[in-house]
């Protein structure tokens, strides 16, 4: 008998442990999938940054556009008569489908194209993009595929880091506003961070954002031509321009020849397609004009955004 209540006993502890730690992983998940759907997919303007690019992306009849990645979407603000189609992530394989299929049924007038380095840095080469192209043709909004955020890419691998930025009450992810004519408004200060501690994260950045040893033939490389004989064919004016960085990304840089080596094929495409390229790389050198290493904050972005109104082609203002 005493050895049955032992079992018995034994059990029921088993169940209450195996059912409080069923509980602890239902919060975890709920709790996590929560803390994305609200504090980092959603903008400070109130809205989940993609599904407001997507309906941008859909409903623009201009046919003159800015196309980048982050450092544009932050850095070019208003550029009169442009929607600033710029968006963060993907790659140049990304770049090159929303070239396409926005000007599928429109004529390009200008176009201003992002033209840096870091576009053809190694980590970014073959990413799988097909979710974000069938999206740029469909009419559907971003969905996880597994019905939780927090199983996709890149969320479950951050949800570790997530938490523990809110619970430090960090500012998350998408936590920027967005502005009616494209672009993300940024407010960070990368000059209140202390210069030793600027020189350490531009030198994490410059590693991850060197680009390959040979450009040209690389997959991102084609598909920047590509994109490139597309505008060119459509009878576009385009202006390729390098985004500002900081002194200390500029500094660390200057020390990889990869860099150097893109920027040179970079230059030799613009020449052979006769497009105009402007370098702005050292064009903008104070700290507090800049969010982090490489992109520029709203203040950053209103001392820049006339530089390309006055380098680039003339810009009409409608």
């Amino acid at each position: 008998m005493q050895l049955n209540l032992s079992t018995f006993s034994s059990s029921r502890y088993l169940l209450v442990f195996a059912v409080s730690v069923a509980l602890l992983f239902l919060a975890l998940i709920s709790g996590s999938e929560w803390l994305i759907r609200t504090r980092v997919q959603t903008s400070a303007s109130g809205v989940d940054p993609k599904t407001w690019y997507l309906n941008l992306f859909r409903s623009s009849a201009s046919t003159q556009v800015v196309f980048g990645d982050s450092y544009v979407a932050q850095g070019i603000h208003g550029l009169g008569g442009f929607v600033n189609l710029a968006y963060p992530g993907g790659n140049v394989e990304l770049l090159e489908a929303r070239v396409l299929a926005y000007f599928r049924d429109k004529t390009p007038r200008q176009v201003i194209i992002q033209a840096d380095p870091q576009m053809f840095a190694s980590l970014k080469e073959g990413k799988d993009i097909s979710d974000e192209v069938a999206l740029l043709a469909s009419h559907q909004t971003p969905r996880p595929r597994y019905l939780l955020w927090l199983f996709e890419n890149p969320h479950r691998g951050l949800i570790f880091s997530y938490w523990r930025r809110y619970l430090m009450r960090q500012r998350l992810g998408n936590q920027v506003a967005l502005r009616p004519d494209g672009g993300i408004v940024d407010t960070d200060v990368w000059g209140t961070i202390p210069e030793e501690t600027r020189m350490i994260g531009a030198r994490g950045i410059v590693l991850t954002d060197t680009p390959m040893a040979d450009v040209a033939v690389s997959r991102s490389g084609r598909a920047y031509e590509r994109s490139l004989s597309f505008l060119e064919e459509k009878g576009a004016e385009v202006c390729m321009i390098g985004m500002p960085m900081t002194q200390e990304y500029l500094a660390l840089r200057s020390l990889t020849p990869e860099f150097e080596e893109a920027t040179r094929w970079i230059r030799s495409l613009a020449a052979r397609h006769r497009f105009q390229y402007v370098d702005f790389s050292d064009s903008v050198a104070d700290p507090n004009l800049f969010a982090n290493q490489n992109h520029l904050n709203a203040r950053g972005a209103a001392v820049f955004t006339p530089m390309v109104k006055s380098k680039c082609f003339a810009v009409h203002t409608e």
